[in-house]
Order: C-alpha cells, then sequence, then structure tokens
C-alpha cells in the first residue's frame, strides 16, 4: 500500500524552487514534506467561499490569516458546502503563488462528516450516504437529523436514536415490537439492510440493537427508491472497506464463522472469530476510531 506522508506546518513559510509563498503562518494547513508543489496532496482548514474563476478555481477556502486557496471539484458540488470546513485534494497549479486544488474530500469538524467523492460518512450516527452516481443530490446533517437533499427541498430525513441511552429505550422497545410482528410491512434494499414500515411515509431500521433510524419521506416511494444509498457504520462495512488492511494481520474471509460488534460514539470493535485448518478456533480484535474518520487503530489476535 503506498503511504503517503503529512506534516502540520505551524509559523513556517513553505519554500518551493527556493521562493517563499507567504501562506503558512498558521496551523490550518497541512502538506506533503516537500511543500507546495504541483501534484502533492495538501489539507487545509477555513471558509469555503464562491471565487469564480473557471477553469482554474470556482470557489476558494479563505484561511485564518486571511490568505486562500483555489478549490475546484469534479465529484462535489461545492455550492452546497459555503462555510467552514476541511478541504483535502490534489494541487493541480499554482497562480501568483494562490495554489489550486482539486478537492476530493471535505470535513465537517463540528458535525462530525465527512465527504469523499460525494460519499457522505455521518461518524456520530454512524451511518453512510452514498451519492456517487447522484449528482444533483447531496445530503447534511443538523445536530439530530440526516437530510437527503435536493434544491434544498429534502427528500429523506433521517433521525437517529442510541438505544444505549435510557431516555430512547421505551420507545427504541416499541419500534423493536413493530419489527417483530410478523404483520409489518418490510422490504430488504439492494446491499442488504431491512426497512420496517411505522406507517404511511415513515420507515425505520433497527441495527444491532444499539442504532435505530426513522426515516420520513413525503411518500413511500422515495424511501424504497432511495433506499441503496444508505448504508451503516458497522462490523460489515469495516470488513467489506478495509479487508486489506485488517486480514493482512488477522483472516481470510471466507473461514470466517462469527462477527460480534460493539459500538460507542467513539469507537466500534469488532470481534472475529474462525477455524484454521487444524480446526482451531482463533480470534481477532479490530479497534475502530470515528472521532475524526474511520481509523484502524489496532489489529490483534486473542
Amino acid at each position: 500500500m503506498a503511504c503517503i506522508v503529512i506534516l502540520i506546518l505551524v509559523g513556517q513559510v513553505i519554500h518551493r524552487n527556493n521562493k517563499d509563498i507567504p501562506i503558512t503562518e498558521q496551523s490550518d494547513l497541512i502538506v506533503a514534506p516537500d511543500g507546495i508543489q504541483e501534484g502533492n496532496i495538501i489539507a487545509a482548514t477555513g471558509i469555503i467561499q464562491i471565487d469564480n474563476n473557471f477553469p482554474i478555481h470556482t470557489h476558494s477556502l479563505l484561511l485564518s490569516n486571511q490568505s486562500k486557496i483555489g478549490l475546484r471539484s469534479t465529484t462535489i458540488n461545492l455550492n452546497n458546502f459555503l462555510g467552514e470546513f476541511e478541504a483535502q485534494g490534489v494541487i493541480h497549479t499554482i497562480k501568483k503563488w494562490i495554489p489550486s486544488v482539486d478537492i476530493t474530500t471535505l470535513k465537517n469538524r463540528t458535525s462530525r462528516y465527512i465527504i469523499k467523492d460525494n460519499i457522505y460518512t455521518y461518524l456520530k450516527q454512524q451511518l453512510i450516504i452514498n451519492l456517487q452516481n447522484l449528482v444533483s443530490i447531496y445530503s447534511f446533517s443538523d445536530e439530530n437529523n440526516v437530510y437527503i437533499v435536493t434544491d434544498w427541498l429534502p427528500i429523506i430525513t433521517i433521525t437517529y436514536i442510541d438505544c444505549s441511552e435510557n431516555t430512547e429505550q421505551e420507545q427504541c422497545e416499541w419500534y423493536q415490537n413493530l419489527i417483530n410482528n410478523s404483520n409489518t410491512e418490510r422490504f430488504t434494499s439492494s446491499i442488504g439492510i431491512a426497512f420496517y414500515k411505522v406507517k404511511e411515509w415513515v420507515w425505520t431500521i433497527f441495527h444491532n440493537d444499539d442504532n435505530m433510524y426513522v426515516l420520513t419521506s413525503d411518500n413511500d416511494d422515495d424511501i424504497i427508491d432511495f433506499s441503496n444509498i444508505i448504508d451503516l457504520i458497522d462490523g460489515a462495512y469495516i470488513l467489506e472497506q478495509y479487508e486489506k488492511e485488517i486480514f493482512t494481520s488477522c483472516v481470510e474471509l471466507e473461514n470466517i464463522t462469527k462477527i460480534t460488534t460493539k459500538k460507542s460514539e467513539r469507537w466500534i470493535t469488532i470481534n472475529i472469530t474462525w477455524t484454521n485448518r487444524k480446526k482451531e478456533t482463533l480470534g481477532c480484535t479490530i479497534s475502530i476510531d470515528l472521532r475524526d474518520e474511520i481509523w484502524i487503530t489496532d489489529v490483534s489476535l486473542f
């Protein structure tokens, strides 16, 4: 796996071709060790604003020292994300000491969500909204809800409920009884998520006895039609997305006999057991940190 080393520059001036580029008096800029050069990865935190200089950039990122970086993206509609973000991408050109960047990833640290190639990862809600092939639709969140939106009108509102909280247990039990009722209307999305109908235009997903999601829309067809873009950050998702990193130290996928997942707002811990050729039962624990991104912090045998 290729490894890209980045470092945080604090109180320094970056050098390029022996010329000073006066852009990093703050610690809100991260670049490759050889500085700001075309083709290098860069990450910076600031205010995204419209600043059309097409085709070089369509927006700019205003840093805290009032310097700026040009932004453009073919995968994220930046018009929908004006305000404070961390932007990550590759420098494609430098004009008058100002780098312009092809943006692939945005992070909103306040609401704890990440947008990468139009896939939205909501860390607090442990939810994935995959809009990779739907450029006219986007998503955002507030304290309680995740929205799937077009033209600023919500198509679907998803309310996250943490069933481990004492205040939510009665509500979660009510939904659990609904799900266990064989007469409850249900369907399974193309990616394997089960949806249960609560009432007209309201559906629920109940997941691993820990998290529950209530989905509302103006009609049932929207929830059914868009069900395949909704995924959950759980053990199965982690194994699928990070198979190479995990099984280098752990086990081949086809040998797994059991997976258990323990979740909190900050962590996911996955325990895997499997049987080897000698019919011995072995195990592996995977720890994932969800504070800022999906970071695998430990893979260890037990």
